[in-house]
This record gives C-alpha cells, structure tokens and sequence, in this order.
C-alpha cells in the first residue's frame, strides 16, 4: 500500500502509520472474522509543512483465510489510519503478483 503523508503543522512530527486489514466481502455464513487486525505499521517522522511518501507492505497471506466451507478468495479490504480514533482510508484490497 502506497501513499503520500504531510505535515501541515508547525513542528517536526512522528507518527506510527498504519495499515488493517478487514474481512472479506464476501465471507462465508458461518465463518468468523475480525472488525479489522493490524497488518503492517512504520514510524514515519516529517518536517513542518513537508510531505513524504510511505510504502507498507501487506503479505499476501495477510489477505487470505481457511475455512472448512471453503478457501479464500485472498480478497478483503485495507484501512489505513494514524490510529483506531482516526478516520480511516479505505481501498480495496487486490491480488497482485510481484514479478
């Protein structure tokens, strides 16, 4: 997950950037989830006014489950936020494969 971070204060500030992890959108009846688990984290430190790009990388195992209804799709949805209060960004998640 990819995405620019800026200070729009007046001081140097440091935050823990984070990225959750949610269910699928298409879970089987039956099958238990988290609301969202913490999947990918990293202290970013910026300067007044500057803006940095932050790169977190979710595992493709992160994305996936087992169940005995049947496998995972590897489908769910990304949340990235500063912290649990925070209004969270939403993206769908999707498979990618690194070459």
């Amino acid at each position: 997950m990819s995405f620019k971070l800026k200070n729009t204060g007046d001081v140097t500030g440091a935050d823990a950037v984070q990225v959750y992890v949610g269910p699928p959108s298409d879970a089987p009846a039956g099958v238990q989830f988290a609301v969202r688990s913490l999947a990918q984290f990293d202290r970013v430190e910026i300067d007044p006014g500057k803006s940095t790009d932050v790169n977190l990388h979710v595992d493709a195992r992160q994305l996936s489950y087992w169940s005995d209804a049947r496998p995972s799709s590897g489908c769910s949805t990304r949340t990235g936020g500063r912290c649990t209060s925070a209004t969270p960004m939403q993206c769908p998640a999707s498979r990618s494969r690194r070459r």
